[in-house]
């Protein structure tokens, strides 16, 4: 049998001897910006208002990722802000291969997650 991904603009017909990428992207299907991200976090998990973002330049940026790493052990580094820069996006589809549908994008995956609320 053959199954079937949906995605947007199109439908794929996926033969189950596709053969899948070593390694599949765990990712949703939207883009968005880190300011996105913590918004949303922020929002709705925390039920807290929408931060007050500030745009920094990427060099101000790189030199508070290393102290932040250096002194807390940080998630945010100067190589994880250097890929978020240079628009690091993973393609969803092996991902939806291997789910059988479309995952859904941030903003979507906790609105309908209501363990966080």
């Amino acid at each position: 049998g053959h199954n079937t991904v949906k995605t947007e603009s199109q439908i794929q017909v996926q033969s189950p001897f596709t053969r899948l990428p070593a390694v599949i992207d765990f990712t949703g299907s939207e883009i968005g910006s880190l300011a996105d991200y913590l918004t949303m976090m922020r929002t709705e998990i925390h039920q807290l208002r929408a931060p007050n973002i500030l745009p920094v330049n990427h060099q101000l940026a790189k030199i508070g990722a290393s102290l932040a790493q250096a002194y807390t052990g940080s998630i945010v580094t100067p190589d994880s802000l250097s890929l978020l820069a240079a628009g690091s996006i993973a393609d969803f589809n092996p991902f939806a291969q291997v789910l059988g549908y479309k995952p859904l994008g941030f903003n979507r995956f906790i609105k309908n997650d209501k363990s966080f609320t």
